[in-house]
C-alpha cells in the first residue's frame, strides 16, 4: 500500500485550470470576449450619438436665441409703426 502524501503547509494551492483547458470553457471565454467587444462598440456608438446630440442642442439653443432677438426687433418695429400710425390718425 502506498503512503499518502500530505501537502506541505507552505505549498501554494493548486493552479486553477487554464481557460483553454476545456473546450466548453474556451467557448465560454470566446463568447464573453465577443460580448465585451459588442458592448464596447455600443458604448462608443452611444458616446458618439450623445456628443452629436449635445452639439445639436447647443446649435438649436443658439438659433432659438437668434429667433427670439428677431422677434423682439420685429415687435419693437411694429410698436414703432403703430405709434406713427396713431400720430397720423389724430
Amino acid at each position: 500500500m502506498a503512503a499518502r502524501k500530505e501537502p506541505k503547509p507552505n505549498a501554494a494551492p493548486p493552479a486553477a485550470p487554464s481557460p483553454t483547458a476545456a473546450p466548453g470553457r474556451a467557448s465560454e471565454q470566446s463568447a464573453l470576449t465577443a460580448l465585451q467587444a459588442l458592448l464596447d462598440e455600443e458604448r462608443v456608438a452611444h458616446l458618439a450619438t450623445r456628443t452629436r446630440l449635445e452639439r445639436e442642442v447647443e446649435a438649436l439653443r443658439a438659433r432659438i436665441g437668434e429667433l427670439e432677438a428677431d422677434l423682439a426687433r420685429s415687435a419693437a418695429r411694429i410698436r414703432e409703426l403703430d405709434a406713427r400710425l396713431q400720430v397720423r390718425l389724430r
